[in-house]
């Protein structure tokens, strides 16, 4: 900040200003290698500036300059020289400097996008040094690429949150159009092949389009007719809101049936790495799905009663509200999977790997967890006093197996002693039976219709 003013020197300058530069600050103009390095600042001068003009380094005060009273940035060489130890401290320095290498007009250090959310599209700038930092602290946390080419072209990147089906609210709803038809896109809502309009899926967290140099391999910014055509996408097509109205209609619609066939189609192209797919609030009651890997496929809200899914690979998902019951996941990997407020009332998951899993309001009558890997679980939130735990057991830093009965014991957390399989299966089921039951008139009406 500027000290109060003290008049003018001819047409050329203030008094303050004058006086600062007596005592050694600069503007950026007057900024030398030697001026620097009598600061112990070792870098480049046109490096140094880039900082400047970039804003990685600020200024100490600032004065007014030139008959037009300019307000001119003044710069404190010590000062500038304790900012750059603090960027290289933070590891910024080669980030910054490998930039400036590809990209020395400062006007080129952003790349500039589109921010869309559920209600509203807005610009967004993601520094080229720090690219990955910037996309994650704008979406909230790791991020991922959904390529859907065919929507806006080849030469844009959509970053999402990669988690956002499990913390965040549904933003925007994307629809087919002619391309995705033609090149055989299977929709995430019934598994079939997509036709323009229709739903194709929907995006969980707010989402960041950029524009993508296929010869470099690098991020640029969104050419402006595609700013256009985007804007104009999420103003028409898919406009406010579209992703909470269109997640709720599927929740409306009770579960929309999928084909064994459809689903084991869709796990494919998965395999594939074609997309990945969502089996959200779907309806897979029955189905088997042995012995393959669902990463990557969501099951939020999925009906998989009485589903078998012995052997499967299903590590660090999510089963949340899924209604498990009676489902076989014996002998499976379900490490770090997340079955928050899922439904596993007489499921068999013994034998499997829990590890890290989270069991948080779950539902386990009569779940069987015989022999089950429970390592690195929070038992404090998990209702164990109707489940099967025989042999269930965590494993110590060395290795050893500690029956999770006994450190529910420590605990002082109730769980079941002593209930026969045949006893947790009948129970679940009588529950299951109880929770299936219309409750009034009106919701047997529903289920007459």
């Amino acid at each position: 900040m500027a000290p109060q003013g003290r008049g003018y020197i001819g047409a050329s300058k203030s008094v303050n200003a004058m006086l600062a530069e007596e005592e050694g600050k600069r503007p950026l103009t007057k900024i030398t290698k030697q001026w620097l390095s009598d600061a112990g600042i070792d870098l480049n001068v046109s490096f140094v500036k880039y900082l400047i003009r970039t804003g990685f380094l600020t200024p100490t005060e600032w004065h007014h300059t030139s008959k037009l009273y300019n307000e001119t940035d003044y710069y404190d060489a010590e000062n500038l020289a304790e900012q750059i130890n603090t960027l290289s401290e933070e590891e910024r320095i080669e980030p910054l400097l490998e930039t400036y290498q590809h990209y020395p007009n400062p006007r080129d250090a952003q790349v500039n996008g589109l921010l869309i959310d559920a209600d509203r599209v807005g610009e967004v700038a993601i520094w080229r040094a720090f690219a990955l930092n910037n996309l994650q602290m704008h979406l909230g946390g790791h991020i991922d690429v959904l390529n859907i080419p065919e929507l806006f072209g080849e030469n844009n990147s959509i970053y999402v949150l990669d988690e956002g089906l499990y913390t965040d609210a549904p933003t925007r709803a994307i629809y087919a159009n002619k391309a995705m038809e033609r090149a055989g896109y299977l929709s995430q809502v019934t598994g079939q092949p997509v036709k323009e309009g229709e739903l194709f899926t929907v995006i969980y967290g707010r989402f960041i389009i950029l524009g993508y140099d296929h010869t470099t391999g690098t991020d640029e910014n969104l050419p402006q007719e595609a700013v256009k055509n985007i804007r104009d996408y999420f103003t028409t097509t898919s406009p406010e809101l579209s992703g909470i109205k269109e997640i709720n209609h599927l929740r409306h619609l009770n579960h929309i049936p999928i084909t064994q066939e459809q689903a084991l189609n869709i796990i494919e192209k998965n395999i594939n790495a074609v997309m990945v797919y969502d089996f959200v609030y779907r309806d897979l009651s029955n189905i088997d799905l042995s012995n393959h890997d669902l990463r990557g496929i969501r099951f939020t809200g999925t009906n998989l009663t009485n589903a078998t899914l012995t052997g499967i690979t299903y590590s660090y998902n999510n089963f949340e509200y899924a209604n498990l019951t009676g489902a076989t996941l014996t002998n499976a990997n379900l490490r770090g999977v997340h079955f928050e407020n899922a439904n596993l009332s007489g499921a068999n998951l013994s034998h499997s790997n829990l590890t890290g899993a989270f069991l948080k309001d779950a539902n386990l009558t009569g779940t069987n967890l015989t022999n089950a890997c429970l390592d690195d679980i929070n038992f404090d939130n998990i209702d164990f006093t109707n489940c099967h735990l025989d042999g269930a057991y965590t494993l110590t830093y060395s290795g050893e197996k500690r029956l999770v009965t006994d450190i529910l014991t420590k605990k002082g957390i109730p769980y079941q002693k002593s209930m026969s399989l045949q006893e947790t299966a009948r129970e679940a089921r009588e529950a299951a039976n109880t929770l299936n039951e219309p409750t009034d008139k009106a919701s047997r009406s529903h289920q007459e219709r």
